[in-house]
């Protein structure tokens, strides 16, 4: 069992995922900062992407004649461990951005009247969805849908290089 995890920790997929995971998680702790809180999405969606390029480059380095389906695994690795860490880390930072916010009376009281509207229309007060508890549940769905998105682009980027990669010729 424990070879298995070493020779896991060391695959391609996994050095692509913790490196991934690394750069997103500094993007979410910077995404505090209010001025780069907008800048930082696009480029979270593009550390995703990459960590599954980055996967398929070592993988492919490593074993050149892998099949697409075996770059599409390697790649879904990197995306799921991107997505766990950068997951992990924005909901660890839940408390401390709404505390940097004024917690959930100054989000109330900044609501546009819209959307106050909108949630009494669903049935809920605005205080309900955005108490404490409610706010940490989204913080949960929001994380829940990083790993989903992570995986996904990341399958997308191995599966990319890939297919794009130039055809070797067979060895004699």
């Amino acid at each position: 069992m424990r070879n298995d995890f070493g020779r896991l920790l060391h695959s391609p997929g996994a050095r692509a995922g913790l490196l991934g995971g690394l750069l997103a998680a500094l993007l979410s702790l910077l995404s505090l900062i209010p001025f780069f809180g907008c800048l930082t999405m696009p480029v979270s969606l593009l550390v995703y992407f990459g960590a599954g390029i980055l996967a398929a480059v070592l993988h492919l380095r490593r074993r050149p004649r892998t099949p697409a389906q075996g770059v599409a695994q390697v790649g879904f690795l990197a995306g799921l461990l991107t997505g766990l860490i950068d997951a992990i880390v924005g909901l660890l930072t839940v408390p401390l951005a709404l505390a940097m916010t004024g917690g959930s009376r100054a989000i109330i009281s900044q609501l546009p009247v819209e959307v106050s509207s909108l949630v009494e229309a669903l049935g809920l007060t605005p205080q309900t969805v955005f108490s404490t508890a409610g706010m940490l549940l989204l913080a949960v769905i929001v994380a829940l849908a990083t790993i989903v998105l992570a995986t996904l682009l990341a399958t997308l980027g191995s599966l990319l290089m890939a297919v794009s990669r130039p055809a070797r010729p067979a060895r004699p």
